[in-house]
C-alpha cells in the first residue's frame, strides 16, 4: 500500500463541494512539508511495529517538528489530512479484515504516540 501524492489528497478533497468545505483548515496546515513528513509516519509504522522504539521515536520527532513550526493546530490538521490519506488508499484497495485492522492500527498509534507532544492529548 502507498502512501497517496499531495496532489491525489487534493484531488479527493475537492471532488466534493462539502468536503471541501471542512477539509478547508486541516489542509491549510499541511503542505507539501508536512505531506512528507507524515509519508515518513506512514512508512515507518508499516515496517516498525508501534512498540518498537524505533518507530516510537521517528513518530515523536516528527509530530514534534510539526508542533514547532504550528502547534497543536498543525498536529490536528496533519492528523485529519493523514486520515483523508488512509480513506484514499482504501478506496484502491480490496477491503480484508487485515488491511483495515492494520490502517486502524496505524491511525490509532499516531494518536497514541503524539500524546503529550504540544497540546496533544490522547
Amino acid at each position: 500500500m502507498q502512501y497517496p501524492s499531495y496532489d491525489e489528497i487534493e484531488d479527493w478533497a475537492m471532488r466534493c463541494p462539502e468536503r471541501a468545505y471542512t477539509f478547508l483548515d486541516a489542509w491549510s496546515e499541511y503542505g507539501t512539508l508536512n505531506h512528507d513528513r507524515m509519508k515518513r509516519i506512514f512508512i515507518t509504522m508499516r515496517v516498525y511495529p508501534h512498540d518498537d522504539d524505533r518507530c516510537a521515536q521517528r513518530v515523536r520527532e516528527i509530530g514534534e517538528d510539526i508542533n514547532r513550526m504550528g502547534g497543536l493546530q498543525a498536529m490536528q490538521g496533519c492528523y485529519y489530512v493523514f486520515i483523508a490519506a488512509i480513506r484514499i488508499m482504501l478506496e484502491k484497495v480490496q477491503k480484508t479484515e487485515k488491511v483495515m485492522e492494520d490502517l486502524h492500527s496505524i491511525i490509532y498509534n499516531l494518536n497514541c504516540l503524539w500524546d503529550g507532544v504540544g497540546g496533544w492529548r490522547n
